[in-house]
C-alpha cells in the first residue's frame, strides 16, 4: 500500500466486493466509505477504522494542510534539493503538525543522509511524544541500533497499542499496522519468534495488502532457521569434527594443461548445456587416452585453483564447470582408474569443492560415483577412513553406496558389510583422529535407514551413546529405533540416468535457477523503488542473530547448498517507508 493511495482507495469490508477507486480526494468522500474492522487475537478488543479524519482535531488538519501533505509526500520521495527547502517551510508554517517533520526525515533518508534522518525523527518524537507514527519510527530505529530497552520503552512493556495510547478509543488501520510492524520487528530481533508469528497471523485478518506480511513472515522463518542452526551448532560442540577448509598452493601452479583430445576443451567454456552429440562424441574417443585427459583436467583444477579463485567473477558457471563435466564423464566410463580420478577431486578442500562443484556436490555427484562403485567398494572404504577431508565428500560417497544397494539388491549384502565395517571403525575412533564428522555420521545413519539395515542398530546405538551422532538429521536414538521398526526403506531411491538424460535434466535445473535468481533481483529492485507506507521511517542495518552470510557461503540452515541457492531472500525486508499522510 503506497502512502498516496491511502487517499484515494477505500478499505474493503470483510465479505464485500472491492469498491471502485474514487476519483476525488478521500476527505470529500461520504462517511459511508469508512470501514469498521473485526480483528482477531490480541487486537480483538480494538475499534479499528479507515476514517482518515480520525486525528484532524488532534493536529488541526484541514483541506489546505492535506494539499501540502500530498506535495511534501511526493517531494520527500523524490529527494530533490528543492524539496527539502519546501518541506522545511511547511514545518515552520504548521508547527503543530508532526507529519511534515516526518517527511523531512524521509527526505534526508532518500538523499542517503541517515544521521540527519534519525535526528529528525528524534526531534519529532521530542516535540510530539504521542504521535504514533513518530513513536513507531523511533522504536524501529532503536531496535535496529540494538538499543532494545529504549525500543521497548517506546512501544510499551506489553507491546499493546491500546496500553501505549490509553486515551485513544479508536485507531486507524494504518496506525495498527504500523505499530504491529514495529512490535514484530522487535520480537524477531529479540528472538521471540512465536509471538511474532502470532501477530502476523492476527494482522492477516484485517490487512488488505498481504505482501508486506509475507516478507515479515519470511523474516520469522529465517529467524527460526537461524535459531535451529544455533541449537544444532551447540549440539555439535564436542562432537567429532573433520574439515579441510583451505586449498594449499600447488607447486605446479604454472604447469600447462596438455590434452590428447582437443575436443575436451569444450568442457572449459560450457555449463550444463552440453548437447547429446557433444557428449556422445567425447565418449566415442579412445578410452585410455580419454581417461588420461580427464585425469589431467582434474589435476589442472588443483594446480590452477588459486588462479581460478582469484578470477571467479570472470569465469563463473560456464567456465568453471569442467571438474563437474569430468566427473560425469568418468561415471559413464566406469572402472577403478576413473574412480581414482574422481576421488582425487573429492579429496580436495572445501573451498575447492565449493568453487568447482558448488551445489552439484550434494545434488548429483552421487550418480557418477554410484556407477563407478560396483566392484570398488574396498577403495571407497579406504577413502571413508581417510582423515581431514571435507565432511560432505564422505557424505556423497555414502549416498552413492546407498543408491548402489537400492538399485542392485543383489549387492545389498556387500553394501551391508561395507557400512558395518565403517561404523565399527568410527565407533572405535577418537574425535581427535579427524576421520569422521558428526553431520556425516548422521547422514550415514539416514542412508542405513533407507537401506533397512537393521542388523547395524547395535553399532548405531553405540555411536549415539558416545555422542557422535547429532539429533537434527534422523532424530534421537528413540526415533531411529522407531524408524527401523517401521521398515520404511527406499524412501530416497533416486533415478539413475544416462549421461545425455542427466545433462538435459541439469540444464533444465540451471535454467529454472537462473529464472528464479532473475525474479528475486527484479523483486528486490521493485521493493527498493516502492517501500512500505506502514513500515517505520528510517532504513538502518538490522542486528542479525547470526553473522552476515555471503551469497556463495554455505547456507546456515545446514543444507550443504550455497546461501544464494537456499535461504537467501527469506529475510524480512528491512527497508522502511513513509507514515500515512494524515
Amino acid at each position: 500500500m503506497a502512502p498516496l493511495r491511502l487517499l484515494v482507495i477505500a478499505k474493503v469490508d470483510h465479505g464485500a466486493s472491492k469498491r471502485p477507486t474514487p476519483t476525488v480526494p478521500s476527505w470529500h468522500l461520504p462517511i459511508l466509505m469508512n470501514t469498521i474492522y473485526s480483528p482477531t487475537g490480541h487486537l480483538a478488543q480494538l475499534k479499528i477504522t479507515d476514517n482518515i479524519h480520525l486525528q484532524d482535531a488532534r493536529f488541526g488538519l484541514d483541506a489546505a494542510q492535506r494539499t501540502e501533505i500530498e506535495k511534501c509526500h511526493a517531494m520527500a520521495l523524490a529527494g530533490l534539493a528543492s524539496g527539502g527547502k519546501y518541506i522545511r517551510k511547511q514545518v515552520e508554517r504548521y508547527p503543530g503538525n508532526p507529519i511534515f517533520l516526518n517527511y523531512l526525515g524521509t527526505w534526508h533518508q532518500k538523499r542517503g543522509e541517515q544521521d540527519q534522518a534519525i535526528a529528525m525523527m528524534e526531534r519529532s518524537h521530542e516535540r510530539f511524544p504521542e504521535y504514533l507514527f513518530g513513536v513507531t519510527s523511533l522504536a524501529t530505529i532503536r531496535t535496529a541500533q540494538n538499543r532494545m530497552e529504549e525500543a521497548l520503552q517506546l512501544l510499551g512493556p506489553g507491546l499493546r497499542i491500546e496500553e501505549r495510547f490509553p486515551d485513544r478509543e479508536e485507531f486507524h488501520i494504518m496506525e495498527v499496522e504500523t505499530f504491529e510492524n514495529a512490535c514484530i520487528r522487535y520480537l524477531i530481533l529479540t528472538e521471540d519468534l512465536d509471538r511474532a508469528q502470532e501477530r502476523v497471523s492476527t494482522l492477516r485478518s484485517i490487512c488488505d495488502d498481504q505482501e508486506w506480511l509475507d516478507d515479515l513472515e519470511m523474516g520469522i522463518t529465517l529467524g527460526l532457521v537461524a535459531k535451529g542452526h544455533a541449537e544444532e551448532q551447540a549440539e555439535l560442540e564436542g562432537m567429532p569434527r573433520m574439515e579441510f577448509k583451505v586449498q594449499p598452493v600447488s607447486p605446479h601452479a604454472d604447469r600447462e594443461l596438455v590434452l590428447h583430445h582437443d575436443k575436451l576443451r569444450v568442457l572449459f567454456n560450457r555449463s550444463m548445456d552440453l548437447r547429446a552429440e557433444e557428449l556422445e562424441g567425447i565418449l566415442a574417443l579412445p578410452r585410455e587416452t580419454l581417461v588420461e585427459d580427464l585425469h589431467a583436467i582434474v589435476r589442472h583444477s588443483i594446480d590452477r585453483f588459486h588462479y581460478y579463485l582469484e578470477h571467479e567473477e570472470d569465469y563463473w558457471y560456464d567456465r568453471l564447470s569442467f571438474v563437474h563435466h569430468a566427473l560425469q564423464l568418468l561415471g559413464e566410463l566406469r572402472g577403478a582408474d576413473c574412480l581414482e580420478t574422481a576421488l582425487l577431486a573429492l579429496s580436495q578442500s572445501r573451498e575447492y569443492l565449493d568453487l568447482y562443484l558448488g551445489d552439484w556436490l550434494t545434488e548429483d555427484v552421487w550418480e557418477p560415483l554410484t556407477k563407478m562403485a560396483e566392484g570398488n567398494l574396498s577403495r571407497l572404504d579406504t577413502f571413508m577412513r581417510a582423515s581431514q577431508l571435507h565432511g560432505f565428500s564422505k557424505v556423497v560417497v555414502s549416498e552413492a553406496v546407498n543408491q548402489l544397494g537400492q538399485h542392485r539388491p543383489d549387492l545389498l549384502p556387500e553394501v551391508e558389510r561395507w557400512y558395518a565395517g565403517l561404523l565399527d571403525f568410527y565407533n572405535s575412533a577418537s574425535p581427535l583422529d579427524e576421520v569422521m564428522d558428526a553431520t556425516q555420521l548422521g547422514l550415514m545413519v539416514a542412508d542405513i535407514l533407507d537401506l533397512g539395515l537393521g542388523s547395524l542398530m547395535p553399532v548405531v546405538e553405540s555411536l549415539y551413546a558416545r555422542g557422535y551422532v547429532p539429533s537434527n538429521i534422523c532424530g534421537t536414538i528413540e526415533r531411529v529405533r522407531e524408524q527401523f521398526a517401521e521398515r520404511t526403506t527406499g524412501r530416497h531411491k533416486q533415478d539413475m540416468l544416462g549421461i545425455v538424460e542427466r545433462y538435459a535434466e541439469m540444464a533444465s535445473m540451471e535454467e529454472r535457477s537462473a529464472a528464479m535468481d532473475a525474479e528475486e533481483w527484479e523483486d528486490e529492485d521493485e521493493w527498493e523503488d516502492d517501500g512500505l507506507d506502514d513500515a517505520p521511517l528510517v532504513t538502518l542495518p538490522i542486528k542479525r542473530a547470526t553473522p552476515k552470510v555471503g551469497r556463495n557461503d554455505p547456507c546456515p540452515c545446514g543444507s550443504g547448498k550455497k546461501y544464494k541457492k537456499c535461504c537467501e531472500g527469506k529475510e524480512a525486508a528491512t527497508t522502511a517507508g513513509l507514515p500515512p499522510m494524515w
